[in-house]
């Protein structure tokens, strides 16, 4: 049950903009950010480990080929933040959702 909650959360982060700001937003302000992402989820009714949000979403993302990835919103491949640095979108300094995921997963 619990991967299915990771992947639930991880799909509403990609789909949902003000889901993911909202998620950017706290996980932003905090000094420990992984506890932030797991308590934000567990607020918003998704209940996993991060052990559990790290394996759904490198699970995810190998489910993805490297062309698939770049398209899909919310896509949690290494040079995902990366391209948005370069083209000037990136949230990750203003603690995007997905920007804050990538970096705690360590893509």
């Amino acid at each position: 049950m619990s991967v299915q909650s990771a992947r639930a959360f991880l799909t509403r982060v990609a789909t949902d903009a003000a889901f993911e700001q909202r998620l950017g937003s706290a996980a932003g302000e905090s000094e420990d950010k992984q506890s932030a992402v797991i308590t934000f989820a567990a607020h918003e009714g998704f209940y996993f480990s991060l052990a559990e949000l790290v394996a759904t979403a490198k699970e995810i993302q190998s489910e993805l080929s490297e062309q698939s990835l770049e398209g899909v919103a919310g896509g949690f491949g290494p040079n995902f933040e990366a391209a948005k640095i370069q083209d000037g979108t990136s949230n990750t300094a203003t603690g995007s959702g997905r920007g804050i995921i990538a970096i705690l997963i360590g893509m």
